[in-house]
Protein backbone atom coordinates (compact mmCIF):
# COMPACT_ATOMS: atom_id res chain seq x y z
CA UNK A 1 0.00 0.00 0.00
CA UNK A 2 1.87 3.29 -1.10
CA UNK A 3 1.58 6.21 1.22
CA UNK A 4 0.07 9.55 0.39
CA UNK A 5 2.70 12.34 -0.13
CA UNK A 6 1.09 15.69 1.70
CA UNK A 7 2.46 19.19 0.51
CA UNK A 8 3.19 21.54 2.64
CA UNK A 9 0.17 23.32 2.87
CA UNK A 10 -2.09 20.95 4.07
CA UNK A 11 0.88 20.31 6.48
CA UNK A 12 0.40 23.59 7.73
CA UNK A 13 -3.63 23.45 7.54
CA UNK A 14 -3.54 20.02 10.31
CA UNK A 15 -4.98 21.10 13.50
CA UNK A 16 -1.33 20.27 14.52
CA UNK A 17 0.98 22.67 13.11
CA UNK A 18 -1.33 25.69 12.24
CA UNK A 19 -0.18 27.73 15.01
CA UNK A 20 3.49 26.97 14.14
CA UNK A 21 4.11 27.14 10.64
CA UNK A 22 3.51 28.67 7.48
CA UNK A 23 3.38 27.87 3.43
CA UNK A 24 5.06 29.35 1.07
CA UNK A 25 6.17 27.86 -2.65
CA UNK A 26 5.44 24.67 -1.06
CA UNK A 27 7.85 25.19 1.39
CA UNK A 28 7.27 24.83 5.64
CA UNK A 29 8.17 27.73 7.63
CA UNK A 30 8.76 27.99 11.18
CA UNK A 31 6.89 30.98 12.24
CA UNK A 32 8.88 31.52 15.66
CA UNK A 33 11.91 30.64 14.31
CA UNK A 34 11.62 32.27 10.18
CA UNK A 35 13.32 28.57 9.15
CA UNK A 36 12.08 25.81 6.68
CA UNK A 37 11.33 22.58 8.16
CA UNK A 38 11.00 19.26 6.37
CA UNK A 39 7.54 18.12 6.14
CA UNK A 40 8.47 14.74 5.08
CA UNK A 41 7.94 13.17 8.13
CA UNK A 42 6.09 14.13 11.52
CA UNK A 43 8.76 13.33 13.62
CA UNK A 44 10.99 15.82 12.01
CA UNK A 45 8.48 18.52 12.41
CA UNK A 46 7.77 17.47 15.98
CA UNK A 47 11.15 17.16 16.98
CA UNK A 48 11.78 21.06 15.78
CA UNK A 49 8.61 21.95 17.80
CA UNK A 50 9.99 20.30 21.04
CA UNK A 51 13.72 21.82 20.43
CA UNK A 52 15.28 24.60 22.82
CA UNK A 53 15.64 26.77 20.22
CA UNK A 54 11.89 27.05 19.14
CA UNK A 55 10.72 27.02 22.79
CA UNK A 56 12.72 30.10 23.68
CA UNK A 57 11.69 31.76 20.58
CA UNK A 58 8.18 30.80 20.83
CA UNK A 59 8.20 32.29 24.85
CA UNK A 60 9.75 35.39 23.06
CA UNK A 61 7.49 35.64 20.54
CA UNK A 62 4.38 35.15 23.52
CA UNK A 63 5.60 38.01 25.74
CA UNK A 64 5.92 40.68 22.56
CA UNK A 65 2.52 39.46 21.44
CA UNK A 66 1.08 40.58 24.66
CA UNK A 67 -0.89 44.29 23.80
CA UNK A 68 1.62 46.09 26.23
CA UNK A 69 2.00 49.80 25.25
CA UNK A 70 5.33 51.46 24.81
CA UNK A 71 4.72 53.56 27.45
CA UNK A 72 3.85 50.62 29.90
CA UNK A 73 7.24 49.26 29.35
CA UNK A 74 9.01 52.46 29.96
CA UNK A 75 6.88 53.15 33.16
CA UNK A 76 7.54 49.59 34.66
CA UNK A 77 11.25 50.11 33.93
CA UNK A 78 11.40 53.19 35.48
CA UNK A 79 9.82 51.83 38.34
CA UNK A 80 11.66 48.77 38.70
CA UNK A 81 15.12 50.68 38.23
CA UNK A 82 13.92 53.09 41.63
CA UNK A 83 12.56 50.58 43.60
CA UNK A 84 15.95 49.23 43.31
CA UNK A 85 18.00 52.06 43.94
CA UNK A 86 19.84 51.90 40.44
CA UNK A 87 20.09 55.46 38.76
CA UNK A 88 18.36 56.01 35.56
CA UNK A 89 21.78 56.74 33.60
CA UNK A 90 22.12 53.10 33.67
CA UNK A 91 19.28 52.24 31.39
CA UNK A 92 21.61 53.23 28.15
CA UNK A 93 24.20 50.48 29.26
CA UNK A 94 21.27 47.73 28.91
CA UNK A 95 20.73 49.13 25.37
CA UNK A 96 22.44 45.75 23.63
CA UNK A 97 19.87 43.79 26.26
CA UNK A 98 16.58 45.62 25.55
CA UNK A 99 17.59 45.34 21.11
CA UNK A 100 18.03 41.58 21.69
CA UNK A 101 15.29 40.95 24.02
CA UNK A 102 12.15 44.10 22.78
CA UNK A 103 11.75 42.72 19.75
CA UNK A 104 15.12 44.68 18.20
CA UNK A 105 14.27 47.50 20.39
CA UNK A 106 11.02 48.81 19.23
CA UNK A 107 9.27 48.04 22.19
CA UNK A 108 11.42 50.83 24.41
Amino acid sequence: MEKTKFTALECVNSNDYKDDFYESNNKMFCIACKTTVNYAKKSVIDNHLNSTSHKSKKRLIGASSRNITKQEINIALVKAFAEADIPLEKVNKLQTFFKEYCIEGKLI
